[in-house]
């Protein structure tokens, strides 16, 4: 048959290009689904195993940016957009810069990626780049995807305890077999459910099959999680502030503050007040909790573009909490 043609081909191909059409393959299935119509962001590797060849069955709708590591210094000369202003209003405000974030932060703001895509070792050092340069840029995406392509057992399994894997939704791991490198299986992170469930660990959700261009289950390989948090928590940073925020402690009531030990019953509290009740109305809609973090809320605070900052606002800054309330808009500091 045709197909057994194909496949015999195929092994004929000496062993760097064979790998290499097995990540063609692959590549250009998950673009042509999932990638098409939304910047993308490749950081591409140094490793030749990894050269891929682009089929595509349709042009993108959006931009494909090309980011190599070994001549970033150099590449700012091409760019259409200058980041020397950026690059100035930032560390006037004492942030450290890189050149990796520098143009992470460009290609977001002005190129507006939203999915990305990073290999082997250069995983761990796009991760805490793209966290930095997400916050830098004055755009941001609330539908990014995120691709991370490794070889089984070449990364240690601390990177995927990393924050960022709790916090992105979006995640996509292509990871290669060793005993058979024309199969894949793709995995994401939990995301859902209480914190407690560790909502780090990863999970399979598919395997491809680079030699029959199959999928073994078919399933969405970018999940809705967003729209069923499975009893995640929502951790808020506020103080009793009335009406915006009303705090009630008692045994048994049915939020927590995170500012108390898991076994004290006195960090049990009854969330209220006319802003509390939207964050309530949307736990009530994505089937989430509400938790309140009064640790360091005793005032609005400030946030610093260097990612720290005091008070409530800080909280949020360094990511302790995600949603900062008691009428954060009358702080003039912030918002005038």
């Amino acid at each position: 048959s045709s197909e057994f043609l194909n496949n015999f081909t195929l092994k004929m191909l000496p062993t760097n290009l064979l790998y290499s059409f097995y990540w063609s393959r692959m590549f250009n299935v998950i673009m042509q689904n999932y990638l098409l119509s939304t910047t993308t962001c490749i950081i591409w590797p140094e490793n030749e195993d990894f050269s891929i060849s682009w089929q595509q069955d349709k042009p993108p709708d959006a931009a494909i940016i090309s980011i190599r590591l070994h001549d970033l210094a150099q590449s700012f000369s091409k760019d259409v957009v200058d980041f020397a202003a950026k690059r100035e209003e930032l560390l006037n405000d004492y942030v450290v810069l890189n050149p990796f974030v520098e143009k992470l932060t460009l290609s977001i703001e002005k190129s507006h990626c939203q999915n990305f895509i990073a290999f082997q070792m250069d995983i761990p050092i796009f991760i805490d780049a793209v966290i930095n340069a997400s916050r830098f840029s004055i755009w941001r995406s609330s539908n990014n995807k995120f691709l991370f392509v490794y070889n089984k057992d070449d990364l240690q399994q601390q990177l995927f305890e990393n924050r960022f894997f709790e916090d992105q939704s979006a995640i996509l791991l292509i990871e290669r077999s060793i005993t058979n490198p024309a199969v894949f299986d793709l995995k994401t992170n939990k995301f859902v459910g209480p914190r407690a469930d560790n909502p780090k660990q990863l999970y399979l959700l598919d395997t491809f099959n680079a030699e029959t261009n199959t999928f073994l289950h078919g399933n969405d390989l970018f999940p809705g999680k967003l729209s069923d948090l499975q009893g995640r928590e929502v951790i808020l940073a506020a103080f009793d502030y009335r009406p915006d925020v009303v705090l009630k402690y008692y045994p048994g009531a049915p939020s927590r503050d995170r500012a108390f030990a898991a076994n004290d019953t006195s960090g049990d509290v009854e969330l209220d007040g006319t802003e509390e009740r939207i964050l309530k109305t949307f736990c009530e809609k994505h089937n989430c909790s509400v938790d309140i973090d009064t640790s360091e809320a005793d005032d609005w605070g400030i946030a610093y573009r260097n990612m720290t900052g005091e008070a409530a606002l800080g909280m949020i800054a360094r990511g302790k909490a995600e949603v900062g309330m008691s009428a954060m808009y009358t702080w003039y500091a912030d918002y005038v």
